[in-house]
């Protein structure tokens, strides 16, 4: 029988090893210099923007709405296709999530949607940049400054991703990561928020601790450790590497593809996918197909496991835009360790069902 092909998976070899095993030796595990170095290292690579690490994407991004004094009462503006974690993280401050549709060109929330969303207590909107591909942020940045709304950008599926010439997570107030295990990068678990101003960044650093303050408030133990710092700035040194890989992939994917009755993601130069995901859009319900994909071993799942607006029993709908994209599109095994065979698999075990 034909070995499984995983998802996704992390890409890590001796470089990794060897880099943790040092630290390890010398018993440097808490948050310290290394996670200072990784710091130093992601705000390099973002304008010289204050970075602060944590222990995950959904810390990040929890800290961020905190910094911003964000608490009961006031709405957030989030996608409805998008991982819980946004509308959890809503929960944790008991702010009220506006769930919005999507466009499907990138997956990312309508501008329409949008700007029908903001009301008199909106404070802020989250863009996930889906899959890898940056979102419209012009024209969510004017709508944000227009309407006086704080952008945070969701940069967990896009580090290293490029808006015209500008990488994404410098466009929003604040801007957030995450390195979990089968993301662009991965610390294992683990997250960093970016921001320009140094009053945030003050506030984020000293929310992710309790630990040695002089005063007491309402804190976290939300610190990355050193160890998974180390890994981090291996990987992060690897990140172009591993998106030429994402992209050689998705373009043979793409070649494969496109002559027939699906749709293949759409390019733009100006903001161009690292390939996070390659969603196909089926004609048809894509039921069968992940069934049939799966029972071959080639493991491929829907973009999103269940959209937002389905949890809070919104009605459909509002959001036919996710829920095509949840009933039509089939998201495909990519990462940078995929060979050359199981790429080739992939597609003709694909092609035989299309």
């Amino acid at each position: 029988m034909p070995s499984i092909i995983s998802h996704s998976k992390p890409t890590i070899d001796e470089k990794e090893f060897t880099s943790m095993d040092r630290y390890l030796q010398r018993g440097e595990l808490t948050m310290g210099a290394a996670v200072e170095a990784f710091e130093n290292a992601f705000s390099k690579r973002h304008e010289g923007r204050h970075a602060v690490a944590v222990n995950s994407g959904s810390s990040a991004l929890h800290l961020s709405l905190l910094a911003l004094d964000i608490g009961p009462g006031d709405e957030v503006i989030l996608p409805s296709y998008v991982c819980a974690a946004l509308l959890n993280v809503a929960w944790y401050i008991r702010a009220r999530p506006r769930i919005v549709d999507i466009d499907l060109d990138d997956f990312s929330l309508s501008l329409q949607a949008l700007t029908r969303a903001v009301g008199r207590r909106t404070r802020a909107i989250v863009v996930p940049h889906m899959f890898g591909k940056p979102a419209k942020l012009a024209e969510i940045r004017a709508i944000a400054k227009e309407r006086r709304l704080t952008l945070i950008e969701d940069c967990a599926q896009a580090v290293g991703a490029t808006y015209g010439n500008r990488l994404v997570g410098t466009f929003g107030v604040l801007s957030f990561f995450s390195f979990y295990s089968t993301k662009v990068i991965t610390t294992g678990h683990g997250g960093m928020v970016l921001t320009s101003s140094k009053a945030l960044a003050r506030r984020l650093m000293d929310l992710r601790s309790y630990d040695k303050k002089p005063s007491t408030r309402l804190r976290f133990n939300y610190s990355m450790t050193d160890f998974q710092a180390v890994m981090g700035t291996v990987q992060l040194k690897k990140l172009a590497s591993f998106i030429r890989r994402r992209r050689a992939i998705a373009r043979r994917y793409t070649q494969a593809f496109a002559p027939l009755n699906v749709e293949v993601p759409i390019e733009d130069p100006h903001r161009p996918s690292i390939y996070y995901r390659y969603i196909l859009t089926l004609p048809r319900d894509n039921g069968p197909f992940l069934k049939a994909m799966n029972e071959q071993g080639i493991c491929c799942t829907k973009g999103v496991y269940r959209p937002l607006h389905r949890y809070l029993g919104l009605s459909s709908r509002r959001f036919p835009n996710t829920e095509d994209a949840m009933r039509l599109g089939v998201s495909l095994p990519i990462y940078p360790t995929l060979t050359d065979a199981e790429c080739r698999r992939v597609i003709d075990a694909a092609k035989a069902l299309l």
